[in-house]
């Protein structure tokens, strides 16, 4: 399990490398749960993954507040259709744990990036209106 964030005002959030972390148990579609991280904390917005490490730790912080319903939004979406991949927070695409098959944007509509959905630990697009807990982050 990760460690607590050293952050004034912000110690019972994670640490996950330079981000600081934490789950939010709202079920939301992804624009929205993206405006509530941005609400939340300064340069806030959903987490992005940049290590296989970093995803093992948010996979444990999600465990730890839900494990019978552990699908959640992470921040990636795919590029106005363009197969691209993007984090909603603009840093480096340079990491990814899809599931075997994955992001296979079924009938055109996948845009949006969760955990969980099909395998611990991987990543699915699934439909961004669908309502799903998600993972917060600002960088320290």
């Amino acid at each position: 399990m990760p460690s607590y964030c050293n952050v004034k005002n912000y110690e019972h959030w994670f640490k996950v490398g330079t981000y600081c972390v934490m789950y939010f148990n709202e079920s939301l579609n992804f624009t929205d749960a993206e405006f509530r991280c941005r609400n939340v904390v300064p340069g806030g917005h959903l987490a992005s993954v940049h290590s296989s490490q970093a995803n093992d730790d948010l996979n444990c912080i999600v465990l730890k507040y839900n494990r019978k319903s552990p699908r959640i939004w992470l921040g990636g979406f795919e590029f106005f259709n363009s197969g691209k991949w993007v984090w909603i927070d603009d840093s480096n695409w340079d990491f990814q744990a899809w599931v075997p098959g994955e992001p296979n944007n079924q009938k055109a509509k996948e845009d949006c990036l969760e955990m969980n959905g099909k395998e611990i630990g991987k990543w699915n697009d699934d439909w961004c209106p669908k309502k799903k807990n998600f993972l917060c982050s600002f960088t320290y």
